[in-house]
């Protein structure tokens, strides 16, 4: 009886074996991204690739995959439960809760995206590590689409590489993202037979050497500047303020007194964060005039940029919803332009399924029960004295090939609360998503934050100007002069689907061309 109980258990053991590595491996994969940067976390997705090659079926390839997505993402974005205890008394039970479930949910479309390698037996290792890297990407793609929230994906892991990152500017952070899992699972080319490794390695070391070489090159100019001069405020205000009239006065007035900072040289423009203005800006002559008089204190400014809510009324004049916009206030008080948000925060700035949701006792974590509405879609302001310049706010930078207005701007502004983050991964990592921006676009873009990372940032993707986290006051700045159009900006998605045309082909053929197995 002994020998087939422990025969049993062994099997039990070898069974599980898996589902405790897979969860592992996601985890050491998140190293990989911003702010870490551990480059050889990489190797975990060649880890994950022979996990579900090795699966009996497509059952057990379907639960490593979800284990392994589940908790890399459960690495990644641990933070998302900081938010919840902004408002601890409404929120904080909902704080762990509400992070296994966003973790549920991308592990259950990528994962589930990426098991469909295991309907098929692959002859070729090289075919299935190419089908493998398109199921990841067509993933990550897929939960932008249905959960909007394209956060952490996997090319921003070579966000801090600054010459690999130029390859941004030829096919985006999804090209970058190809190029890692294509890198990560190099290892699994040593099982192969000696011509199909050497295909492998070449087919992968050589371009990326390549692009590593052009992108050395591209980084050798230095970067340019215009004579554009702007003033960041990062003015650190508290979000438990609950619009109460005390916490709203002091922190305005404590970005009025940050903007009269003296200045070294004449300045054109003053940048608030997102949400800097507590009070509605387009319906309030009386802020708009303080604001004036802080603008008349800073020699040559002309344009004082901010977030701020603005309401939207029915007919009856009832509030019905509102709008996170960014609004340009001139000297005189005046509005010379606003912006409305067109992505918004699911759950921080509108409840989806409200109906059924409200009735669980849902809410959005943001102050106020009125849902915000999305604007019309990305602009480019053009304001007299100022190059253009097409505004995101929050977490509109992490949208690939979403970032500019019409015509194309000079410059992206991006203002942003990250406060909700705490000190943790979040601030930077959203700060990896703008730089690459950046450099897909081939334009500068300057960063505020109300209490970190504000940034300057060049169109290759340098951060030339910074101003920590968790730290309150101005920095003056020089803005960036713009590059000539990337192959991105100029073709948009046309480079990438060649790239996935060539790369289901040469899986294809790879496949057909290995010996069946007997």
């Amino acid at each position: 009886m002994i020998g087939p109980a422990r025969r049993a258990w062994g099997a039990t053991r070898r069974a599980r074996a898996p589902l405790l590595q897979a969860p592992l491996a996601g985890a050491i994969a998140t190293l990989a991204l911003p702010p870490i940067d551990f480059f050889p976390a990489l190797l975990a997705f060649g880890w994950l690739l022979a996990l579900v090659l090795a699966a009996p079926g497509w059952g057990a390839a379907w639960r490593r995959a979800v284990l392994f997505v589940f908790a890399h993402a459960l690495a990644g974005l641990y933070w998302v439960a900081i938010a919840f205890t902004v408002d601890l008394e409404r929120f904080g039970a909902l704080a762990v809760p509400a992070l296994l479930l966003l973790c549920l949910g991308i592990a259950l479309i990528q994962g589930s995206v990426v098991s469909l390698l295991a309907l098929r037996r692959w002859r070729a290792p090289l075919a299935a590590a190419l089908v493998f890297s398109l199921l990841w990407l067509a993933g990550e793609w897929l939960r932008g689409v249905i959960g909007q929230f394209p956060w952490n994906l996997l090319g921003y892991a070579f966000t801090d590489w600054p010459a690999l990152a130029q390859t941004a500017s030829l096919g985006s952070v999804w090209l970058l993202g190809w190029i890692a899992l294509m890198l990560g699972t190099l290892p699994l080319a040593w099982r192969c037979p000696l011509r199909e490794r050497a295909l492998w390695l070449a087919g992968i070391v050589v371009p990326v050497s390549g692009l590593v070489v052009w992108g050395h090159l591209r980084l050798l100019e230095p970067p340019a500047a215009t004579d554009t001069r702007l003033r960041l405020v990062q003015g650190a205000f508290a979000l438990d303020h609950g619009f109460r009239p005390e916490p709203m006065r002091r922190w305005f007035e404590r970005q009025l007194r940050l903007t009269r900072a003296p200045a070294e040289a004449p300045l054109d423009a003053v940048i608030w964060s997102e949400g800097a203005s507590p009070y509605l800006l387009e319906t309030d002559p009386v802020a708009r005039r303080a604001i004036a008089e802080a603008l008349a204190e800073v020699p040559g400014a002309r344009w004082l940029l901010t977030g701020g809510d603005r309401f939207v009324r029915d007919a009856a004049g009832e509030v019905v919803g509102v709008h996170n916009s960014v609004f340009a206030v001139d000297r005189e008080g005046a509005l010379g332009a606003i912006y409305d948000k067109a992505d918004l925060v699911p759950f921080g700035e509108f409840v989806p399924l409200r109906p059924w949701l409200s009735a669980l006792g849902l809410e959005k974590v943001t102050a106020g029960s009125v849902d915000y509405r999305p604007g019309a879609g990305r602009v480019t302001i053009d304001l007299a004295g100022l190059p253009p310049v097409t505004p995101l706010i929050c977490y509109e930078a992490i949208f690939s090939g979403r970032t500019v207005g019409e015509p194309r701007p000079d410059w992206l502004l991006n203002v942003t609360i990250d406060t909700w983050f705490g000190r943790s991964l979040g601030p930077y990592q959203h700060l990896a998503m703008a730089r690459l921006r950046a450099v897909e676009e081939g334009l500068p873009l300057v960063r505020v934050a109300n209490s970190g990372v504000s940034a300057v940032i060049d169109p290759t993707g340098r951060v030339l100007e910074r101003m920590p986290l968790d730290t309150r006051g101005v920095r003056d700045v020089q803005l960036p002069a713009a590059a000539a159009p990337t192959m991105f900006a100029r073709w948009r998605w046309a480079p990438w689907w060649a790239i996935v045309a060539l790369v289901s082909g040469a899986a294809l053929v790879r496949e057909r061309m290995a010996r069946p197995e007997h």
